[in-house]
């Protein structure tokens, strides 16, 4: 299916691994050009080059701090003087600690939403005027799962999600009078390098076959026939991001392989 994203570009935030690379790259193969935003400006570069190699389409690198409030506004201005013009954000920067409840400390709970919540907001409000511009503009946000399925030691995670959720669908009314679509995507457990390295050491732990200890923990712990994988959430980014999806505008899309039970 082509999806006919040849000649836009794209801003994919936390993109220097995991998900984030996965997105940029499938969209870069999709025929977009490509700004990656990250801290880490080394592994950013590499990747950026190795993307373009791949695929024949411009890919930058762009690192920036996040939590800082510039730092969003900074990311977008820098990918659009690079490409000329942004039709794509897909906000995916930020991670969220968890832990027992009473040993959280406020410093974890402000990092926690100083990246992810206020990072997408503000990256979200500096690209809003270039996406309208586009005419074909596109804002995902990744998000998670956790925002329908709170439990105690991943508060600061699901309460960041759902007021994600929450701001997607608010942000959505702002698009529909300007022409930008806004959607989010809501992961489970994905097999990024945490999680990858986190089951390893399980395994070794106990002895078991490490990805029939993945299956066994799927199912038993989350309700899945198997952890998501990078490319799950990078195959719904590009679809989302077309044309082809142009009657999907304020949706908060579940993709955790049936983990969300409620309606």
């Amino acid at each position: 299916m082509d999806l006919g994203l040849t000649g836009r570009a794209a801003l994919v935030t936390g993109a220097s691994k995991g998900i984030g690379l996965a997105v940029a790259r499938t969209l870069a193969e999709e025929g977009c050009d490509a700004a990656i935003v990250a801290l880490g400006e080394p592994l950013l570069q590499a990747e950026a080059a190795a993307i373009a190699q791949a695929t024949g389409r411009k890919a930058t690198a762009h690192a920036a701090d996040l939590t800082d409030p510039g730092g969003p506004a900074a990311a977008v201005a820098a990918a659009v003087a690079a490409h000329g013009r942004l039709d794509i954000l897909v906000n995916n920067a930020g991670a969220a600690p968890a832990g027992d409840f009473f040993e959280l400390t406020d410093d974890q709970w402000e990092e926690g939403y100083a990246l992810k919540f206020h990072g997408y907001v503000r990256t979200a409000r500096a690209a809003f005027p270039h996406l309208e511009a586009s005419g074909h503009g596109v804002l995902i946000s990744n998000i998670g799962a956790a925002a329908r399925q709170p439990k105690p030691g991943f508060l600061i995670g699901a309460s960041i999600n759902a007021a994600l959720n929450n701001f997607t669908k608010g942000l959505a009314q702002l698009g529909l009078d300007r022409g930008v679509r806004v959607v989010s995507m809501n992961s489970g457990p994905t097999r990024t390098d945490r999680l990858q390295t986190a089951l390893e050491g399980m395994a070794a732990e106990t002895g078991e076959d490490l990805e029939t200890l993945a299956s066994t923990r799927a199912r038993e712990a989350f309700g899945m026939w198997r952890y998501g994988e990078p490319q799950d959430l990078a195959n719904l980014a590009a679809f989302l991001a077309s044309d082809r999806a142009q009657h999907i505008h304020g949706s908060n899309i579940f993709i955790d392989g049936g983990q969300t039970k409620e309606l």
